[in-house]
């Protein structure tokens, strides 16, 4: 998806309001540097200029330049024209030899700007600003301009202290408002990203990448109403608008309308067939489908618009480690680094020998990845050299006893002062790095987590079988809506004799116990978790988890305690396709819906499994 303005659009936008085409500074430039003989050509190639005539006014500046080589004006604007016809290069020699010329030339310096800007030359282009604006420091454009760049080089401050300036000198500058606004959006200040689109409105109701804008930054919060309302008013406005019918597809697959997602999707793409989001979103479409082959011809036609996008390239990785490429799919998986802010400044470890230096694993991303891939430790414990990792808070605890292992210097958490460390890798790069080409590769000897024999729960002794519920994940997940179901949905299990059921569910959605039979107790020791540490204590004491998607599987797993892992139609990546076992855990099983959100074929041979697993219990403790 783009959050942005549409790219030709917002090119088209920004040409208008923000590079410098000839103007009456142009024309007092001129009258004090040129022969009298010359203004009446200048005049004529400004005019054709403003006019959008490209091609004659590229003729008088040649003409010009032919009689005055020197003519300072007419380098700079000829510049200006190549620039407009995609001829940067040859414009940024252009103006720089204005500048050489007239070094006090504002205009040229902003002008210079955005021709390097063009070119990817990013900070010579901010150094080109910030030359214009040492001239003039009240020079609109200059402010503007310097914020775009900063906000391609996600220098985010920055970007909106110039915005922040550019509206300070023109309160109606309709561009600073909608870039200022994305810039907010990506740093989720969405509150700040909404003023700024409302504000844009004000100027300007009818301007559809406003709408498409504000519906990009409803969407991120879950505002699927509001998000679908924004995005069919810039249609109404805009009826051939690519971005915005591929939005509003998103928002419709988000929902799980997959009927009016894919008709989005198709009329974005025949509106714009080169876009890289709209195949990106195409290519998310079909993976949410189950269409793996489809997603990955789609991400890959989406790499070659859009090569260096990471967001697309993490994408392409998620779904090849999900067909179980794991060769390819850790490589691209570094892709998404670029999207992460990184809180160190030591390099990242690349695998080779690191002796005598301390390497510091950090946690990036969810609870669950932590407590899977910390299987990688003991490998790199025996290579031998220092190790230190940083986990999240809820964590800590839990991983303490890995300590014990040679070489490992400690455990730490956000806030614990770190110990001197040279080098660093985030822990998922860690497969890549260690060469984990295959998921066979994989080392799963279990269990490689224990409880704390310090705080242990114990249950009452029972002959029946201790099965242990999970039901919801963390709501904030992009995938939550699939994963978790409802409490009430294993009403059926709880009808097998000689089974005893535990509630390990934390958060929010623990209230859904108040809604069973309570005939049919649920023991809720989720109540007095305080940790990860406490979590591990209770599974210690079941005999099953039977759980959806979440930590507390991962955690089943690595305790070598029988799990079964309830998996949407459209599973995450680890878990790859249709296989019942999973390489990561081996006492785990794994029941996949066959339709995205239909789980009742799921329970039912849930039930019928543990009704068996019941009886052969029993039979066993007698």
């Amino acid at each position: 998806c783009n959050f942005g303005m549409n790219r030709k659009r917002r090119k088209r936008k920004e040409v208008q309001e923000t590079q410098h085409s000839p103007s009456s500074d142009d024309l007092a430039v001129s009258t004090k540097e040129q022969q009298p003989d010359l203004t009446t050509l200048v005049n004529q190639a400004i005019s054709l200029h403003q006019e959008g005539n490209l091609k004659e006014a590229e003729k008088k500046y040649d003409y010009i330049l032919k009689i005055d080589p020197t003519h300072a004006v007419s380098l700079n604007l000829l510049g200006v024209v190549l620039s407009q016809t995609n001829r940067h290069h040859d414009a940024i020699d252009l103006i720089r030899q204005a500048l050489a010329i007239n070094p006090e030339y504002t205009e040229a310096y902003n002008n210079l700007g955005m021709a390097l800007q063009a070119t990817k030359q990013l900070d010579s282009a901010i150094d080109s600003y910030l030359c214009s604006l040492k001239l003039d420091p009240h020079f609109i454009s200059g402010h503007y301009n310097l914020g775009n760049t900063y906000k391609e080089r996600d220098r985010f401050d920055e970007a909106i202290d110039s915005y922040c300036k550019t509206l300070a000198l023109n309160p109606r500058h309709l561009s600073a408002y909608i870039n200022l606004g994305i810039v907010y959006r990506e740093q989720g200040k969405f509150t700040e990203a909404i003023n700024c689109y409302q504000r844009a409105l004000e100027l300007d109701p009818n301007f559809a990448d406003t709408h498409n804008n504000l519906g990009n930054v409803y969407r991120e919060q879950e505002k699927f109403v509001e998000a679908i309302n924004c995005y069919q008013r810039a249609l109404e406005l805009d009826p051939n608008f690519a971005d915005a019918h591929n939005n509003l597809g998103n928002v419709y697959r988000e929902q799980g309308k997959f009927a009016e997602a894919i008709n989005c999707h198709q009329r974005a793409l025949e509106l714009d067939p080169n876009s890289g989001a709209i195949h990106n979103s195409l290519g998310v479409f079909h993976k949410d489908q189950g269409k793996v082959d489809e997603a990955i011809e789609c991400y890959q036609r989406a790499l070659e618009l859009k090569p260096t996008n990471p967001q697309i390239n993490t994408n392409l990785a998620m779904t090849l480690l999900l067909k179980g490429d794991f060769e390819n799919g850790w490589k691209l998986n570094e892709w998404r680094l670029k999207q992460q802010q990184r809180d160190f400044l030591q390099p990242f470890w690349d695998g080779s020998s690191f002796e005598d230096k301390t390497l510091l694993i950090y946690s990036e991303q969810g609870l669950g990845d932590t407590i899977q891939f910390v299987r990688f430790l003991p490998t790199l414990a025996k290579m031998g050299n220092k190790i230190a990792i940083q986990c999240q808070d809820q964590l800590k605890t839990l991983l303490q006893p890995l300590e014990s292992l040679s070489h490992l210097v400690g455990v730490f958490n956000s806030t614990d002062k770190l110990p001197h460390f040279d080098i660093c890798l985030p822990l998922m790069s860690l497969p890549y790095v260690l060469g984990i080409s295959h998921p066979d590769k994989i080392p799963n000897y279990v269990p490689y987590l224990y409880p704390n024999q310090d705080n242990c729960y114990d249950l009452p002794n029972s002959p029946n079988l201790k099965v242990g519920l999970v039901w919801a994940g963390n709501p904030s997940h992009k995938n939550d809506r699939y994963r978790s179901i409802e409490l009430k949905q294993f009403i059926p299990l709880f009808k097998i004799p000689d089974c005893e059921f535990y509630s390990l569910q934390v958060g929010e959605r623990v209230s859904e116990l108040r809604i069973i039979d309570k005939e049919r107790s649920i023991v809720d020791l989720g109540e007095k978790f305080a940790d990860f540490s406490d979590t591990a204590s209770a599974l210690s004491q079941l005999d099953l988890l039977i759980s959806v998607d979440t930590s507390v599987a991962h955690l089943a797993g690595a305790m070598a305690k029988p799990v079964w892992n309830l998996l949407p139609a459209n599973p995450d990546w680890r878990w790859l396709l249709d296989r019942e076992e999973t390489p990561w855990y081996p006492t785990m099983r794994l029941f996949r819906q066959k339709e995205l959100g239909q789980w009742d074929d799921v329970i039912e041979k849930i039930r019928l499994e543990l009704a068996n697993l019941s009886l052969t219990f029993r039979r066993f403790e007698s």
